[in-house]
């Protein structure tokens, strides 16, 4: 009912620009995959050539406006025109998924004159606008839709863990991948990095393309093997990783998707100001790279403070600590390194040093945990 409603507006919008840019139009996203829910979005293509795209935006600049402001607002159907959105894009190629007349009629979409379509390399040189209805196809290719249920249940706990960088095509992938989100879960509790190629190269090979030089999770773009789908995940964003991998244990542990109550006394929050940032998703990678800062200085040689997790809020960051005594063990070198323990026992000669597992150990004191925030420019609000 919606959907023709919406491709009614289309072909009036259009029809009074004139059509003459434009090649046709085409369902995208995770309803035209069938993963979507009640709640997903109308993600809709207009496609047109390389030549005519300019053309084409201008056109549809105003239209656009016209559509995403006004659109159903009034209708019982439709929630808001935010829950709408259309994009436009040359109509790409690559070497196993192309965006044809004949596909595009395969996927309900309307298709208003002929094309070629763009070969390889030129059709992946617009951005990841170009590759949806590639997406699409691909989906149909591997009966992605069949996997709909354990796809939204992903998609769902990321998002209630507040790690929404992965999102429906990132969980797609992942589902995809290791079949179904029970083994997602138990992969990532594994904390051991993902590496994934859907064009067959090995990893060793991966590791070495420098696209992804300082990527920490890999699965390539099935439709573009120059691309990390998981490119957000790098060693500079590892918390991100970190907190699926807290949360996947937590899981497993319960069986619950909320995060398990932080044990008392050993929690800290930081309230740090982000009105500065317009977006919510600026304002929570801001929040957690605070967290993460938090984190390393605490974890270093002086201090010696683990952060079991790092949690935000609207304005706040949350530590909880294994353990934040005055009292705690620092850990020395091994006994096979016999010059670095020389160095070692004469750094705390008269301190306690004992052997512990074949390792030097001391016990040391430390600032309490407000005092080493504070002085590092943190502001601590509860302890």
């Amino acid at each position: 009912m919606v959907l023709n409603l919406i491709k009614d507006e289309l072909n009036r919008k259009l029809e009074k620009i004139g059509k003459d840019p434009f090649l046709g139009y085409v369902l995208t996203g995770s309803r035209a995959k069938g993963t979507g829910t009640e709640e997903s979005d109308y993600d809709f293509m207009i496609l047109t050539t390389p030549e005519e795209f300019e053309l084409a935006s201008t056109r549809l600049s105003y239209a656009f406006e016209q559509v995403n402001e006004h659109y159903f607002k009034g209708s019982e159907d439709f929630k808001s025109a935010e829950d709408l959105e259309i994009l436009l894009s040359p109509a790409p190629q690559t070497k196993d998924y192309s965006v044809n007349p004949q596909t595009v009629r395969e996927l309900g979409g309307e298709v208003f004159r002929d094309w070629k379509p763009i070969p390889l390399p030129e059709a992946l040189k617009f951005s990841s606008i170009a590759r949806d209805v590639l997406h699409v196809l691909w989906s149909k290719g591997v009966n992605l839709d069949k996997k709909a249920s354990e796809i939204r249940r992903l998609k769902n706990f990321m998002k209630k863990i507040k790690v929404e960088i992965v999102g429906g095509f990132q969980s797609e992938l992942l589902v995809n991948y290791l079949g179904s989100f029970d083994n997602v879960i138990k992969r990532v509790a594994t904390d051991e990095p993902i590496v994934y190629d859907f064009h067959g190269r090995p990893t060793e090979e991966l590791r070495r393309n420098r696209a992804f030089t300082n990527d920490y999770f890999i699965i390539t773009d099935p439709i573009d093997p120059s691309r990390n789908a998981f490119g957000a995940i790098t060693n500079d964003t590892k918390f991100m990783w970190d907190k699926m991998v807290y949360s996947s244990r937590v899981f497993l542990e319960t069986g619950n998707i909320e995060p398990r109550p932080l044990p008392s006394g050993n929690n800290y929050a930081i309230r740090y100001d982000v009105s500065r940032f317009l977006d919510e998703s600026s304002k929570f990678t801001k929040l957690f790279g605070v967290g993460n800062e938090c984190r390393n200085i605490l974890k270093n040689e002086r201090y010696g403070v683990d952060v079991v997790d790092v949690d935000v809020g609207e304005e706040l960051v949350f530590l909880n600590l294994e353990d934040d005594s005055r009292i705690f063990w620092h850990v020395g070198p091994p006994k096979t390194l016999k010059e670095a323990c020389e160095i070692f026992e004469k750094k705390y000669k008269g301190g306690g040093i004992v052997e512990k597992e074949g390792r030097l150990f001391v016990q040391r004191e430390r600032p309490n945990v407000k005092d080493i925030l504070e002085e590092n420019g943190f502001e601590v609000v509860k302890f």
